[in-house]
């Protein structure tokens, strides 16, 4: 006789997988959730082919698929959220949009969703757009209703347009809230720019305390005419850089003036120091050591036209033998001794030019030259002439020299 195979419920769950599992050694119905007597296949085709099999079937069929949907658009609704984070990094982080082209391969080997993320154009046309708007509109939630102070500055582009950018400060919260292009600047377009940014951001013309500007004479006039008429509580605060600059620009115009006046040939402003160059402040002081006597004199004529307590107080050092010794000695010391010290800085600074054969000449002689300032026991005739002129000795001025 042939051999019988022998019916199991994990064969008959193999030949009917599509509708059965085994469980516990019963034959389970995945739609109907109730056990089939695995031994008769005839039972088991029957259930099948019932109408309550067929209906369960579907129904669940039909979930599965209303299940999918949700999950398909979760998914895209999450790579969305996924770019718009992206972009908000890379626009707060200062980084141009168009350095995510060149991660596109390695985002997709590397980040869930990255074959997601498109590329630069389509950033900028589809989502910066409603980053720049949410932004805006959260800016526009804090400062609205605010006792705000008001920035405001003009100035011009590349293409010499005039740009004006209006700040709004709150509670040490500073912002750009208004960027416009002007084709004329006057205190009527720089008056109606201000209202209208402020009815747009919801600011109601009681609740400004301050505006701060240039000292630009439209700007004066808008807060004056415009202004100050809709915003009586509003102070105006000219920028004291620009007030600064202003002042300190007509100074130096008078002080070449009276430079020309003494007969001066060639006269130059003060050079000023920079902190990254320490020449510079020696060529400073060598310029106020030849010019002492002419800055004397302007400051003076200064005191007398155009005082300022700063002024006085230039003056009063000025009068004051110990001060005014004290300058004339100290810049006579630097003027004497610190010209090969300007010379080596030069000398180690300079580009371009072979000097390695002469680093160990020039070290010794500053060495040297400092070794000789150690132990030189007299200060020099120059310094000699300023110390008889003060009828003074070194000491008077400068107590730790008592060695000379």
């Amino acid at each position: 006789m042939p051999p019988t195979s022998t019916v199991t419920v994990f064969s008959r769950a193999r030949e009917f997988s599509e509708d059965f599992f085994a469980d516990n050694g019963k034959l389970m119905c995945r739609f109907c959730d109730h056990s089939i007597n695995f031994q008769t296949k005839n039972t088991i085709t029957a259930h099948i082919g019932s109408k309550t099999h067929i209906r369960n079937k579907n129904e669940k069929k039909e979930q599965q698929i209303k299940k999918r949907q949700p999950t398909i658009q979760t998914i895209l609704n999450a790579s969305k959220t996924a770019v718009n984070n992206l972009v908000d990094a890379f626009v707060t982080a200062d980084i141009p949009l168009e350095k995510i082209d060149k991660l596109q391969n390695w985002l997709r080997k590397n980040c869930n969703e990255g074959g997601f993320i498109p590329k630069s154009d389509t950033l900028r046309r589809d989502y910066l757009p409603k980053l720049f708007e949410d932004h805006v509109n959260q800016l526009k939630e804090y400062f609205r209703g605010r006792q705000v102070s008001i920035i405001i500055d003009e100035t011009t582009d590349s293409k010499a347009r005039s740009v004006v950018n209006i700040l709004f400060s709150y509670n040490g919260v500073t912002k750009l809230v208004h960027v416009d292009y002007l084709e004329n600047v006057n205190n009527c377009t720089i008056g109606q720019l201000l209202i209208q940014t402020l009815v747009q951001w919801g600011i109601s013309f009681d609740l400004p305390q301050l505006i701060a500007s240039d000292s630009a004479a439209y700007m004066k006039k808008c807060y004056r005419d415009v202004l100050k008429p809709l915003m009586p509580q509003l102070v105006h605060l000219p920028c004291l850089a620009h007030i600064l600059n202003l002042i300190g620009r007509s100074r130096k115009v008078r002080y070449i003036s009276y430079l020309q006046r003494q007969g001066v040939s060639n006269p130059k402003n003060i050079p000023l120091s920079n902190t990254t160059r320490w020449n510079t402040w020696f060529r400073m002081a060598f310029h106020v050591y030849q010019n002492l006597d002419y800055i004397r004199g302007f400051y003076n004529e200064e005191g007398k036209e155009n005082s300022t307590p700063i002024i006085e107080k230039i003056n009063s050092a000025f009068t004051d033998q110990q001060i005014n010794g004290c300058i004339e000695i100290y810049l006579t010391f630097i003027q004497e001794n610190a010209q090969q010290f300007v010379a080596d800085l030069d000398f180690f600074q300079q580009e371009n030019k072979p000097m390695f054969p002469f680093i160990e000449q020039r070290l010794q002689q500053l060495e040297a030259r400092i070794t000789m300032g150690k132990t030189m026991t007299n200060v020099g005739s120059t310094m000699d002439l300023v110390l008889q002129k003060f009828n003074s000795p070194l000491t008077a001025f400068c107590p730790s020299c008592s060695s000379f």
